[in-house]
This record gives structure tokens, C-alpha cells and sequence, in this order.
């Protein structure tokens, strides 16, 4: 029970409801208490909250060398990194991606190319190809090629960014991992133009 010291102008003391008042060192007071909030297990809750805790992992692994630059710009009313959350969140489970081949990786008005690649494990330099025709006529032969690679056995990005190269070029190559074979990975190509002001989607290759 609360009660009121001095009027309906004076201080009080206990508790009405949810709101607290006291005096500290002679000054009256009052405070909210927290709202008892329940946390159920129930499958649903748990599952989304492992889906939220594998999106926001792989996000930062790509965040500054993929979703800035092909996100960022074109995402409405949220960020790039939020964008992409959105658009895979579905895909994801308390390990990984269930699905490389139905991620998300790059949305844009230019086609998505397929690549190829080839891998040495012992320098761990993957070498990746392209066609250097121009899919549509938003594509253009100076447009930035962008690779993430994602490993299937830690299921973590281990690669992501610009590539040295155009897509005139028609290939370019990164080092990852060592002691690996293609069976282990799987890569996504991309394209963002010389201005930044377009992208493409996105292929994934390898197993799945």
C-alpha cells in the first residue's frame, strides 16, 4: 500500500501499481518498475531466435566487403544490413544457410551471370571466370565483379568483396583456405556498376 505523506502535493511512499515512490537524501521520488515480461520456449520462438542469431553472424561476415556497397544504396526505409536480413532470414536455420541456392545474396536491374571457378588447395588461390558478354543493356564492360565464398563445412563466409578486375576481364583470382576442394564451397558473383548506381543479382556455384 502507498501512502501519502503531505497531501496530494506531498511525497509517497510504497508502491501503487507498477510505480514506486520513496525519498532519497530528503528528495521525494518516483519510479516505474520493470514490466514482467514472459519469455516462452515454444518451437516457433526458438527456431526464429536461431534463424536472427545465424542471420546477424553471417551479416557481419559480409557486411563491409558485400552488403555496403551492393545494399546499402537500394535498401528503402532500413539499412543494407537489415535488407539483407530480410531477405534470407527464411533460408536460415541455428547452423547456416539451409539452401545455398535460394539465398539472397544481390538484388539489381542487371542480370545475374553465372561463373565458374577452379581451386588449388595448396596455395588456396580461387580462380573465378565469367562471360564477358553483356547480359543487358544495363550491364556494361567496366562494371566490378563481387565474390562471396562460403564455406559448407563451417558454414561461414570466408570471402567476400570487390574482385581486381572488370567484367571485361572475364576472371580474377582470390586466396582463401588452403587444404579445401571446390566440394567444400560454395561462391556468389555479383556485379555493381563503375558509379555504384546499379547492381546485379546474384548465381551461386558449386554443390549446395
Amino acid at each position: 500500500m502507498a501512502r501519502i505523506n503531505q497531501g496530494i502535493l506531498g511525497g509517497l511512499s510504497g508502491k501503487i501499481a507498477n510505480v514506486v515512490g520513496g525519498a532519497w537524501k530528503g528528495i521525494n521520488y518516483l519510479r516505474s518498475l520493470p514490466v514482467s515480461v514472459a519469455n516462452p520456449r515454444t518451437t516457433p520462438q526458438v527456431n526464429q531466435r536461431n534463424k536472427l542469431k545465424t542471420a546477424v553472424r553471417l551479416a557481419k561476415q559480409i557486411l563491409a566487403g558485400w552488403i555496403k556497397p551492393l545494399w546499402d544504396r537500394f535498401a528503402i526505409e532500413k539499412s543494407g544490413y537489415n535488407a539483407w536480413v530480410s531477405e534470407n532470414i527464411a533460408n536460415l536455420d541455428a547452423d547456416g544457410i539451409v539452401n545455398t541456392g535460394d539465398a539472397i545474396l544481390s538484388k539489381g536491374v542487371m542480370s545475374a551471370v553465372e561463373g565458374s571457378g577452379t581451386y588449388n588447395a595448396t596455395t588456396g588461390e580461387l580462380e573465378v571466370d565469367w562471360p564477358t558478354a553483356l547480359p543487358d543493356s544495363q550491364s556494361s564492360a567496366s562494371d566490378i565483379p563481387y565474390l562471396a565464398v562460403y564455406n559448407l563445412d563451417t558454414k561461414n563466409f570466408i570471402f567476400s568483396g570487390a574482385l581486381a578486375a572488370t567484367r571485361s576481364t572475364g576472371t580474377a583470382t582470390v586466396t582463401i583456405a588452403t587444404s579445401l576442394s571446390l566440394a567444400d564451397i560454395n561462391f556468389w558473383l555479383a556485379f555493381r556498376s563503375a558509379d555504384g548506381r546499379k547492381v546485379s543479382g546474384s548465381t551461386v556455384s558449386g554443390p549446395g
